[in-house]
């Protein structure tokens, strides 16, 4: 098993590498009255981190919601 997860790891590491040198050149990001050059890959891996970050929040709000109704409708059973 381990060797199929240094695999998988090294495979993820050439194509993340390919990929920062492919998108090298630099763009203009504005936000409100700020403008910044970045580099192409820093806009969209900070893209993707904000993404998984968001939706892992997101995940345990609905997670927490659905575990406190599971307790409430308990609490109800037991109180009729």
């Amino acid at each position: 098993m381990s060797k199929i997860y240094l695999s998988f790891t090294v495979i993820a590491f050439a194509a993340i590498t390919i990929f920062a040198i492919q998108n090298r050149e630099t763009i203009s990001v504005n936000f409100l009255t700020a403008s910044v050059q970045i580099p192409k890959v820093a806009v969209i891996m900070g893209s993707y981190v904000l993404g998984m970050v968001t939706g892992w929040g997101l995940f345990g709000l609905i997670k927490h919601a659905i575990k406190k109704s599971k307790i409430g409708s308990k609490r109800a059973q037991v109180n009729q």
